[in-house]
């Protein structure tokens, strides 16, 4: 199915790859004075969510994409957002967790995996991206060797900047975010949701634009494609007032406030929907991002209805030696300094581990 979208109007924890080891890199046995970094392919099982078949685990074992600061020091459009919104941030010191399995040992880099946190922050977001993907990935299917994904609608409603004022505080936010849901639940059958609110845009970073993310999954019997002057109009509606009687269909409804809306200034609001693999990653990514400087107002993901539950966590297999992985301590604090200092463009190797180098979380 081809991507659809339109625009009715206008307007407008952790625990990382390393970034050290090259791609071909192959393992080695276990020396009684050094350890050797092993395969990328277990750098890979140690980073990603359980996943079943290829064309499923392609998507979700992605690399992180590059770290590009959302996050802003402040904002030029509006008075007092730095007081009410933004947040002090933080910049952890990583360590290094040392995993095992038959193949060897291997480093790998852990944050704190805080929301405010700068050094977190992209593989923070790229966490929770894998983790909306699986429970997409519970919903596809095979049939006649070909996969199949569930068609997803992804829907932006933005606030307009004349009432951008009135959402400084989190309550506010909370308010409209929860009737939009209902407007999907109620009229265009929406049976789940992934919520992401975002503060600012991508094209214009140091304005505060607030805009809901929602990406959701309707009911059998109604259509991907919906109409969105009809849903801009309800958007409207709740904007500007408190009380608004959603009883009936959508055509009673907006027949009852028809001499109140105002055709010629509605919300910006956008959607698209598809059912591609890449797409589906693509939208994951981009909602699921971090914004350091906001996390306070923005809190957490929210889900809606009943989505997909995420499969349990059994142990975590090496795909090469297939033995289970094991943390078995982390490197000392001159250790981490090397590793942190060491430019892997460079093209020198990474700093050689021995035994005396690791603070084992258990007697041997």
């Amino acid at each position: 199915m081809p991507i659809k979208e339109w625009n009715a109007g206008s307007g407008s924890t952790t625990h990382f790859e390393p970034v050290w080891e090259d791609e071909g890199a192959s393992s080695q046995p276990l020396d009684s004075t050094q350890i050797e970094p092993i395969s990328a392919g277990l750098r890979t099982a140690l980073s990603s969510p359980c996943s079943s078949g290829k064309n499923k685990s392609q998507f979700i074992n992605s690399k992180a994409p590059k770290e590009i600061p959302y996050y802003v020091q402040d904002t030029d459009n509006l008075p007092k957002v730095t007081e009410h919104i933004l947040n002090p941030t933080r910049k952890c010191i990583p360590e290094y967790l040392v995993k095992k399995c038959n193949c060897g040992y291997q480093p790998i880099i852990s944050g704190c995996g805080n929301s405010r946190c700068l050094f977190c922050n992209t593989y923070f977001s790229l966490k929770r991206a894998k983790r909306v993907m699986s429970r997409l990935s519970i919903l596809s299917y095979k049939s006649h060797d070909s996969e199949f994904w569930p068609t997803m609608i992804y829907t932006i409603f933005t606030i307009p900047a004349e009432l951008r004022y009135n959402y400084y505080d989190t309550e506010s936010v909370q308010k409209l975010r929860l009737k939009i849901w209902h407007l999907l639940k109620k009229f265009f059958g929406a049976t789940w949701a992934i919520e992401a609110t975002h503060p600012i845009s991508e094209k214009t970073p140091t304005v505060f634009h607030p805009h809901f993310n929602f990406f959701w999954q309707c009911k059998n019997k109604h259509e991907s494609f919906i109409d969105v002057y009809l849903l801009k109009k309800l958007y409207w509606l709740i904007l500007h007032k408190d009380n608004v009687n959603l009883s009936g269909t959508i055509l009673n409804v907006l027949k009852r406030y028809k001499s109140e809306i105002d055709l010629f200034h509605l919300p910006d609001l956008r959607s698209q929907y598809s059912d591609k693999p890449g797409w589906l990653w693509k939208k994951c990514k981009y909602i699921t991002r971090s914004f350091p400087e906001f996390s306070d107002w923005i809190g957490c993901i929210r889900y809606y209805g009943k989505p997909p539950k995420l499969p349990t966590k059994g142990d975590c297999i090496c795909p090469v030696c297939q033995s289970r992985i094991n943390v078995i301590g982390h490197l000392t604090a001159e250790k981490t300094a090397e590793f942190l200092e060491h430019d892997p463009k460079s093209g020198r190797p990474p700093p050689i581990i021995c035994w005396a180098d690791i603070n084992l979380f258990f007697e041997i």
